[in-house]
């Protein structure tokens, strides 16, 4: 695989700090929202037109496009921490680039008009600060010309005179080098201004030593310039035994009091506070050397609601002690840190119900008015299928949402879909890098109104988008539903009742090429490391692997068969839900290095060569002796990604140990049966147990469970060898497994799958075999498996079993459940079928592998007749 770089090496970057002008004020913003957790259809929509207000149609909330980009053209804001409207919310500045005029460009901040394009030239587009004190000036590092008087200086400009001063030589400190340019480009989430100090750091390597920077504050009342941090890998800091990456600036925190570097809090002096609870990556220095140094993730600093300084950050990886006893180690889409405290709390993340986080998030934490509050924009790289396949999309997938960060009661709203491709936009020739095209999201001072970018379904622009909390949210469909009272004919949603059965299911799938995450150096796994590669476009079901809108499966699972191997034995890897592209990959590497660290590396297709397409599940397997002795990792990468989706933990020894297993007594049993479950050589714990769960559900998904010992309470010891039993009256009809978790812990030791039949022959009928136009489709079914995921779908005479114009699950929606009827009746509106000849099909658990199926006709002038069974074995 390539190697991707971990940092850019050059900038006086910013970073900054916060106070506040606007009345503090208490306000729910969330009030009346969408708060719950359920997958909702992006329904397709057209571009708004330049000052075009639209209604979310999933959540509801008013939205209107305030930019006009032309084709190849952006106009977007700076950065989701870097404030986009002045201290009155009077006026507003976006970037623009491509056939935009390049530059920074002055809005009104209520109407929106177009003033004036910015006479400054800053050290980086996300490096222009408003004054939270004087809603008339800004502040930026003036990157040329060389032979100007504000050359390489923190400038002070006035918005309505244009007047600028100086506020301190920030060029002076870090050797003026003489290339124009040569003192400032951008650092890793700069930070907005909200009280008396910017973040800074030197940017000119003939003065740093090619490897190591310093970073320091300036004092925009006075012009003084604190004390410096020597920001390298090799040089740790204060008692510390880490150093830091050099291109991420400290930022000031809004009481003026302290400093964020990268994790550790100082106070204005320099100063160390304290370590925050994070995790830690590995950077190379200027030797070669590999170094250990703080992880942060693309973050925003602001306010708790207790008014203390904070910072709020994605965390894709464990924080090094756990997150103060979080049950996922701190992985979540935001977590919050006290600066005072240093008290780490998941806000939104799996430990309090919501997944894991998606790919390309953002938060901004920029309301001095309303503290607390903050906006969240998720991408969910390469799911671009749920914009047109008619089915409900992943929580959070190209989602705004914004959170009270309670520590105790965190309360979420979720805002609107971005419909925007960001890093895989493909027509991006008129304005370069897809980049631009990623939300960004911008909270007012007053935390009234949310700007954020959209490429719009990769239209070949980027514009800007506000939200406006101060109008009411309208109503909505309820989550899981794929239509609303706001759907249109042209989005192919229904409306009214019959909105949740349309489902043309016909797109084509979108190409993915990975998540490719390393802005400004900050990575979104955790890692630091790019990805590329192409993905493939799907057919007829939206050829979407089996997820049919379950929010796990676009992650992928990988799960090894045991979790301790002999040196010379073959280490079997398993992956399931993996996206189908040839490019999706695994790789064995050392627990904790990075992830573009490797030992040995296949696709899923089992080779080291890219085919056109590549298995959804399978099974590769490394030989151990090139792998060594230790503890190791199994990473799964999905379309040739560079940041793992998924990781499973192995150890190799040099000592053959007792390896537990699991059988069962009979591969097929019949409902009422008894499921008996063998177990052998498992150390007899008290805490070994057992599950049962359908096959392909997650590890943590299950039915029935069981000690070892036969009970569900945890014993001194329990049977090294044995077997439990489990009544499959309990379970259901269908596929499972029987997974073996040793000592309590929540990894999978060995898996076993069995059967549980109904011995009913499975078949459809429907109510007559000839319809008029207006009619209900009546489809019965009998004979189904019960499981949740058994579907009905209905498709022309001789269409592929991919390419439904309509389907159900059993259970009467599109959504999925534990289980689901073995008979029943199901209805579709013959009116979104069409004229000719059709069939109705039964499949089993999510598959395409046809059950049973029975043809009706739809003619406009029906004549009634009997309909015909047509009945197919389940053997």
């Amino acid at each position: 695989m390539q190697a991707k770089a971990l940092f850019s090496a050059v900038s006086i970057a910013l970073g900054t700090s916060f106070a506040g002008s606007l009345t503090a004020a208490t306000a729910d913003f969330c009030d009346t929202r969408v708060t719950d957790r359920e997958p909702r259809l992006v329904e397709t929509m057209a571009k708004p037109g330049y000052l075009e207000s639209y209604h979310d149609p999933a959540f509801g909330s008013e939205i209107t496009r305030i930019s006009n980009a032309k084709q190849g053209g952006v106009v977007k804001t700076m950065y989701n921490t870097v404030q986009a409207w002045n201290a009155d919310e009077s006026k507003l500045i976006l970037y623009h680039t491509g056939t935009e005029g390049p530059g920074h460009h002055l809005y009104d901040g209520q109407t929106y008009d177009h003033i004036r394009k910015l006479d400054i030239v800053p050290a980086d587009l996300e490096e222009v600060f408003w004054d939270p004190k004087s809603a008339d000036h800004l502040y930026y590092v003036q990157a040329y010309p060389v032979n100007d008087e504000f050359y390489d200086t923190l400038v002070r400009y006035n918005v309505n005179t244009e007047e600028k001063q100086i506020v301190a030589d920030v060029g002076q400190l870090c050797g003026h080098p003489e290339a124009a340019g040569g003192s400032a480009t951008s650092g890793s989430d700069v930070q907005a201004m909200y009280g008396d100090h910017i973040g800074l750091r030197c940017n000119n390597n003939a003065f740093n030593g090619d490897a190591t920077d310093q970073t320091f504050i300036v004092n925009v009342r006075t012009g003084e310039i604190s004390n410096q941090v020597v920001i390298d890998p090799a040089q740790p800091f204060a008692g510390n035994d880490f150093g830091y990456a050099y291109n991420v600036s400290m930022s000031p925190t809004p009481s003026n009091q302290r400093v964020l570097l990268q994790g550790s809090v100082l106070d204005t002096d320099m100063n160390l506070l304290r370590n925050l609870d994070i995790s830690y990556n590995g950077l190379f220095d200027n030797d070669g050397v590999l170094r250990t140094i703080p992880n942060p993730e693309h973050n925003s600093i602001g306010l708790l609601p207790n008014g203390h300084d904070a910072m709020y950050t994605a965390m894709y990886d464990p924080a090094e002690n756990g997150c103060d006893g979080d049950a996922n180690g701190g992985t979540g889409s935001m977590v919050s840190y006290d600066l005072e405290t240093g008290a780490c709390r998941v806000i939104i993340g799996q430990s309090n119900g919501w997944a894991y986080p998606q790919s390309g998030t953002h938060v901004s934490a920029l309301s001095s008015a309303n503290p607390g509050w903050v906006v969240m924009s998720t991408i969910g790289y390469g799911n671009y299928k749920y914009f047109s396949n008619n089915r409900p999309a992943p929580v959070l997938f190209s989602e705004i949402s914004l959170t009270y960060a309670d520590e105790d009661e965190p309360k979420t709203c979720r805002l609107a879909h971005t419909r925007t491709y960001a890093k895989d936009a493909e027509n991006t020739s008129g304005y370069g890098p897809g980049y631009f095209g990623e939300p960004h999201p911008v909270l007012s001072p007053s935390g009234t109104r949310i700007l954020f970018a959209s490429d719009w379904y990769d239209s070949g622009s980027v514009d800007t988008y506000v939200i406006d909390l101060r109008v009411p949210a309208s109503d909505v469909a309820s989550g899981g539903e794929d239509g609303s009272d706001n759907g249109t004919d042209d989005s192919g949603s229904g409306e009214g009742e019959d909105s949740g059965e349309e489902n043309p299911g016909n797109g084509q799938g979108n190409p993915g090429k990975g998540e490719g995450n390393n802005d400004n150096g900050n990575s979104e796994g955790g890692q630091g490391n790019s990805g590329n590669g192409g993905g493939n476009s799907g057919n007829g079901k939206d050829d979407s692997g089996n997820d049919q809108g379950d929010s796990e499966a676009t992650s992928g699972e990988i799960s090894v068969s045991k979790p301790v191997y002999t040196s010379g034995e073959r280490v079997t890897v398993h992956f399931a839900d993996a996206s189908g592209a040839g490019d999706d990959w695994v790789s064995i590497a050392p627990v904790g290095s990075p992830d573009g660290q490797l030992l040995m590396w296949l696709y899923t297709n089992g080779t080291q060569t890219v085919s056109a397409e590549g298995p959804l599940e399978g099974e590769l397997q490394f030989l151990s002796e090139y792998i060594g002795i230790g503890d190791f990792e199994a990473r799964l990468f999905l379309e040739g990604a560079g940041v793992a989706s998924q990781t499973v933990r192995f150890t190799i020894t040099e000592e053959a140990l007792p390896e537990a297993r699991l059988s069962v007594s009979q591969e097929v049993y019949s409902a009422g049966d008894t499921v008996q479950v063998n177990f052998t050589d498992t150390g007899g714990t008290g805490s070994d147990w057992i599950s049962i769960a359908p096959v392909g559900s997650s590890d943590a998904e299950l039915l029935m469970w069981l000690y070892t010992n036969g009970t569900q309470s945890t014993s001194e010891a329990s049977p090294v060898s044995g077997s439990v039993e489990f009544l499959s009256d309990y379970i259901g009809i269908g596929r499972f497994e029987a997974r073996l978790f040793l000592e309590g812990s929540d990894e999978v030791t060995h898996r076993i799958q069995f059967e549980i039949s109904a011995d009913v022959a499975a078949s459809v009928t429907t109510s007559k075999a000839v319809y008029a136009p207006g009619d209900e489709v009546l489809v019965n079914f009998d004979g189904a498996i019960g499981s949740g995921r058994d579907w009905v779908g209905i498709a022309p005479v001789g269409a592929p079993n991919e390419q439904v114009l309509m389907w159900l699950y059993t259970n009467g929606s599109q959504q999925p459940s534990d289980a689901g009827p073995v008979a029943g009746q199901l209805g579709f509106l013959s009116e979104y079928i069409g004229i000719g000849d059709f069939e109705a099909r039964l499949f089993f658990d999510e598959s395409y592998d046809l059950q049973a199926s029975v043809r009706f006709s739809i003619q406009e002038s029906a004549v009634e007749e009997n309909a015909p069974t047509v009945s197919l074995s389940q053997d």
